[in-house]
């Protein structure tokens, strides 16, 4: 039986105006899979006993068991259990709202109740965030253990790893016949290493984590997650002093190792058990200190050694006592525990519809985030109209960032989030977004675009024509202007626009900024265009630039995103595309630097109160911009920042990425009159563009 899923769960709609719509999105569904190993010496009758923090499906040997909603708690099913291992797989749900997370499991048989936590050796369980096929009997689901490494699904690597700390309460497990359940603790695997159940999301926390698990050793067997695999000491007192150490990969704080022997496979534990040792933990590598010891073994199958948090990325084994006994102590397993949060975390929504199946036209995203120093936090999006089948995704872009750029009309949209924290102690923080769109005020039912030449000389001014086709439908509104973006004030002669039907150019509304060509048509186009061309003479400033477009209906200032056209060109030498590459790359960083007007009176009239730093930028992309203003003696009188700048005209008739000067210092108050020194810097690595200039203060 399969899993019936989750819709992506949306807080709240609300309508701003008779066309356009917000959604807010405060939640962040997820899916695990979790797969258990369970060995019986007899095949006998039990029972499985299990508390979910979420919506589950269970499955024993392939075999569906049994599903709950969320919320059901403590739940009993009758199974046979076979000789040997017996695979439990469970499908989790959750909904991403605050609350627990995690879930309990026992067995129960002639024998007794068994329970399970993250760091029984009884039993393996282990987790997974891949995108696997639920139905019953299917082929991950009867996996062996020792195969698990090499597990792919339709050529991919499917990666499983060993389950952590939940926050289950244990209450909800109060009905385990025989057992005191107050200590035990659930089992959790968090996709994508984020945590999706405080209410923002965020990186998900390292408790209950062996952290050595697939670390760096000179001994992979130490750190494998396998008991059965280990490695072996010399015999007797060979052994003494002997170590094994293995790399975390980063500093993390750590507070417990723990030394699992291998069982063995005739004697006893105590014939194969270390007797005493020392855990020493280094930053570098180099240089290590004791943190702790365990000496006069007596608990042969596992020992702990606690110590003071301290923060350590290298920790290192070694054997201070040894076996009288002609023995050759096996260490199956090193792990290793500590606290922090990970290092890097992924989350993926589910496909949202947002609660209509009408093509929609994205207008922006507002993202509410908190991202504390050393966390960085990244967004991106995509759409398509089944779920199944989506366009690319956008770029990754700052949550400050509201442009949603991608293929409209669409009916369905999906954003992913990747964070990351070079403080192991804190975490960026995703609380909500708020999606506004349209369903009403649709130009046209689709529309895809292309321009030729797709390659040209950098920085120099070439004719291009951008082409369209746009199909309307009966219930859209038309087209009234489309905007093309450009990276330099494009040159247009209005009257070589072509296209058929009755509309025409509106050239006396039609116009050009820095980065944009925007023509007007009367009437708007309200029938279907097989072919709209645009001729003018541009340029680009990088490697390459996508020539978007964007189509609006009347009156409105949401345009609608034109796709590429696909397939083979015009000519047998290109494809048809939107973006245009650079055939060479000489071009200076910044050019054409000026301040406009260069003297300014600011004195509040409205009239020269501040200068624009004019320039172009060429080549970079996401770079950060700093102006400096200096008085001729040095002195620097004020100072500001844009980030996230990509090669363009700037200052001129584009309003945005304006780098200004309003006559102020940094309180606030107005300079003397006289000259003043700026200074443009791009900062790239190793060094930087620089430009310096003048302008005057007058009153």
């Amino acid at each position: 039986m399969p899993l019936v899923r989750f819709s992506c769960c949306l807080i709240m709609i609300w309508f701003v105006n008779a066309t356009a719509s917000e959604t807010v999105v405060k939640t962040w569904p997820t899916t695990t899979q979790y797969l258990g190993f369970i060995d019986f010496e007899d095949s006998k009758e039990g029972k499985i006993h299990i508390a979910v923090g979420g919506r589950y499906s269970l499955y024993h040997n392939g075999d569906f068991v049994g599903q709950e909603d969320a919320g059901v708690g403590h739940s009993v099913y009758d199974v046979s259990f076979s000789r040997k291992t017996n695979n439990i797989a469970l499908v989790v749900e959750h909904d991403g709202m605050p609350g627990e997370y995690g879930f309990f499991f026992g067995v129960e048989t002639d024998d007794g109740v068994e329970t399970y936590s993250a760091q029984s050796r009884s039993a393996q369980w282990l987790w997974t965030d891949f995108n696997l096929d639920n139905e019953a009997d299917s082929k991950w689901m009867k996996l062996k253990f020792n195969r698990l490494d090499r597990h792919e699904e339709d050529g991919e690597s499917v990666t499983w790893l060993p389950v952590q700390d939940g926050s289950l309460s244990s209450e909800l497990f109060s009905e385990l016949p025989g057992e005191e359940v107050e200590s035990l603790k659930s089992m959790a695997g968090f996709p994508g290493n984020t945590d999706t159940g405080k209410g923002s999301l965020g990186l998900r926390s390292l408790s209950g984590v062996n952290l050595a698990f697939n670390s760096y050793s000179g001994d992979p067997n130490l750190v494998d997650g396998d008991v059965n695999t280990s490695f072996n000491f010399r015999r007797g007192a060979a052994a003494l002093l002997q170590s094994v150490e293995t790399d975390l990969g980063r500093l993390l704080p750590i507070n417990r190792v723990r030394v699992l022997t291998e069982p063995p496979s005739r004697g006893t534990f105590e014939d194969v058990s270390l007797r005493g040792y020392s855990i020493f933990v280094s930053k570098d590598g180099v240089d290590f200190v004791e943190a702790g010891s365990a000496n006069g073994i007596t608990n042969f199958r596992e020992t702990n050694v606690e110590f003071d948090t301290i923060n350590a990325r290298y920790i290192r084994l070694v054997v201070t006592d040894f076996s009288t006994r002609d023995a050759s102590p096996r260490i199956g397993e090193l792990e290793v525990y500590g606290e922090g949060l990970s290092a890097e975390g992924f989350f993926t929504s589910p496909a949202m519809d947002f609660g209509s199946v009408l093509p929609k036209n994205y207008e922006s995203i507002t993202v509410f985030s908190k991202t504390p120093e050393l966390t960085n936090l990244r967004l991106r999006y995509r759409s398509g109209n089944d779920g199944v089948n989506w366009e690319d995704w956008s770029p990754w872009q700052l949550p400050n960032d509201k442009a949603l750029n991608v293929s409209e009309p669409r009916t369905m949209l999906q954003f992913q989030v990747w964070m990351e924290s070079r403080d192991v102690l804190v975490s960026p923080e995703l609380d909500s977004l708020v999606v506004s769109y349209d369903t009403l005020t649709i130009p046209a039912y689709s529309s895809e675009a292309w321009i030729s030449p797709v390659e040209i000389p950098i920085g120099q001014d070439v004719e291009l024509t951008y082409a369209m086709r746009i199909e309307v439908g009966e219930e859209n509104t038309g087209v009234e202007r489309i905007a093309i973006l450009t990276q330099w004030p494009a040159s247009v002669d209005w009257s070589a626009i072509s296209l058929s039907g009755p509309s025409q150019v509106d050239v006396d509304r039609s116009y050009v900024t820095d980065d944009s060509l925007v023509v007007f048509f009367s009437p708007p186009i309200t029938e279907s265009v097989e072919l709209l061309s645009v001729p003018f003479r541009g340029r680009i400033l990088s490697s390459k630039h996508r020539f978007t477009s964007l189509l609006f209906a009347p009156g409105s200032k949401n345009g609608l995103r034109s796709d590429e056209r696909l397939g083979p060109g015009e000519t047998d030498e290109e494809r048809y595309s939107l973006t245009v590459t650079a055939r060479n790359f000489d071009i200076p960083i910044l050019q054409e630097v000026k301040a406009n007007p260069p003297i300014i009176t600011p004195n509040a009239d409205d009239v020269n109160d501040y200068t624009s730093i004019v320039f172009s930028l060429g080549l970079v992309e996401n770079a950060t911009l700093s102006l400096e203003i200096f008085t001729l003696a040095g002195q620097l009188v004020r100072s500001s920042i844009l980030e996230n700048v990509s090669a363009g005209r700037y200052g001129g008739m584009n309003e945005d990425g304006q780098m200004r000067w309003d006559g102020r210092n940094q309180e606030g108050k107005v300079v003397v009159p006289g000259m003043y020194l700026y200074r443009l810097v791009v900062d790239l690595d190793p060094n930087d563009s620089v430009v310096i200039g003048s302008v005057g203060v007058a009153w």
